[in-house]
């Protein structure tokens, strides 16, 4: 068997994704959202900018052009990356267990409890599943000191979920605080590959000010 080859981050294509993000067009999404629901802080105007220009690196870097292709969000929140993925022509769907938006594509939905009728009517059918600090934090050690529980017991119903969604040769790309709370090998006993090896992130603003960090992580659903 072919091993599968691991893949460098495209710095360039980055820079390229930042300055993509940071344009007036897309700011006035975040501004639209903010005054709509009535948020003072916490999304700045370079919000997608700073925080998901990596992930549309990696989009652009194995899926290409993004016209015409489907991607599911997990903990989107506020869609406003998936709204700037619309205005490209992506067909965008979104999953999240506290939204501040809903409608028949932005559902409040766990990723551990998917429904049944999600499962039957998007099996095999993204392009690309992404998330941004959300797996981590159905996980994370102080939910489970206040309630003496985890949210999920079942990890890898999660994992499971997430593959039975994307099509064959889609990716999934986690990019979070605490890096993925699964292990290689857990990915690798549902059926995934890893094809970018972890990359450190960091943030900062214009004034080098530090904003925070992340670990980005990619894996594949193989080709039937």
């Amino acid at each position: 068997m072919m091993k599968q080859k691991i893949h460098s981050f495209d710095e360039r294509l980055y820079k390229q994704c930042k300055k993509e993000l940071n344009k007036k067009p897309v700011k006035e999404i975040i501004s639209s959202y903010k005054k709509q629901c009535k948020i003072k802080t916490g999304y700045e105007p370079e919000f997608l900018s700073h925080y998901y220009s990596p992930i549309l690196t990696v989009l652009k870097q194995f899926i290409g052009r993004l016209k015409n292709k489907h991607i599911l969000e997990i903990g989107y929140r506020m869609p406003m990356f998936l709204d700037y993925l619309k205005e490209q022509d992506v067909t965008v769907y979104g999953i999240d267990i506290e939204p501040y938006i809903t409608n028949k594509n932005l559902l409040k939905m766990s990723v551990g409890n998917v429904s049944k009728k999600f499962l039957k009517e998007h099996k095999n059918q993204f392009h690309a599943i992404i998330e941004r600090i959300t797996l981590s934090r159905l996980y994370d050690e102080e939910y489970f000191l206040e309630n003496g529980k985890h949210r999920f017991k079942n990890k890898e119903k999660i994992l499971f979920n997430l593959y039975h969604l994307l099509k064959p040769k889609g990716i999934l790309v986690l990019q979070d605080d605490r890096g993925t709370i699964f292990t290689e090998a857990q990915f690798a006993k549902i059926g995934f590959k890893k094809i970018m090896k972890e990359i450190p992130l960091a943030f900062r603003d214009k004034k080098s000010k530090n904003l925070g960090w992340n670990v980005l992580i990619t894996y594949q659903k193989p080709a039937r």
